[in-house]
This record gives structure tokens, C-alpha cells and sequence, in this order.
């Protein structure tokens, strides 16, 4: 697992990398996108806890790029992050903060309603 933890820290770098180049932001997104729909189980499982991770980091382009994936991939494991994460910004007076904190409330809306649809 900690393979796929490394390769993954290594393609957002380069992600990065390239999107900084280029001038278009979403290289990276797409690009961890096409990749995570490639995953076997257990490295989703792997990519899945690495993403936990991502939202709680004091970047906020890695915290965006998790909340994306987590989103767009229902990644329900990632619930407790989410909500730790909530707290945290419910806590931060900065005007970014409010606007984050919007956007993991409707994530953490989105996987619980699912939750609730498959119960």
C-alpha cells in the first residue's frame, strides 16, 4: 500500500507541475481523475485513506483536490475527515474558509444522502 501512497504523492506533484506550466488548473484534477478510475480495490482502498489525509493538510489545493475526488467517487470512508475538517473551518474567520466550508458541507450532504439511499 505505501506504494501506491508514494506514486500517488509523486503523480499530484507532477500534475502540479504540469498545470503550473500550462496555466490550467484542472490538469491536476483530471488528471488524479483518470488515474483513480484505474485503481484495483485494494489500491482504491489505499488511494481512498491517502485522500482522509489530503482533507485534513494545511494545503488547500490538496484539501480541494480530495474533496473533489471523494465527491465525484463517493468515497464515504472519507466522512470522518469531512467532519473533522467542518469543525476546523467552522473555527476560521477567513473569507476562503467560509467558502470551503460550504463546499465540504455539501460533500458530507451528497455521501450521506447516498448512505441513506443504500440503507
Amino acid at each position: 500500500m505505501g506504494e501506491v501512497r508514494e506514486e500517488w504523492q509523486r503523480l499530484r506533484a507532477a500534475l502540479e507541475e504540469e498545470a503550473t506550466l500550462s496555466r490550467q488548473s484542472e490538469v491536476v484534477i483530471d488528471g488524479l481523475k483518470r488515474r483513480y478510475v484505474r485503481l484495483s480495490p485494494p489500491d482504491q482502498f489505499a488511494v481512498n485513506a491517502l485522500l482522509g489525509e489530503w482533507l485534513l493538510a494545511s494545503d488547500s489545493s490538496r484539501r480541494h483536490d480530495a474533496r473533489t475526488l471523494v465527491r465525484t467517487f463517493a468515497i464515504a470512508s472519507a466522512l470522518p475527515q469531512l467532519c473533522e475538517l467542518e469543525q476546523r473551518l467552522m473555527r476560521d474567520s477567513a473569507i476562503h474558509a467560509k467558502h470551503e466550508l460550504a463546499s465540504v458541507r455539501q460533500v458530507i450532504a451528497t455521501l450521506t444522502a447516498a448512505a441513506d439511499e443504500s440503507s
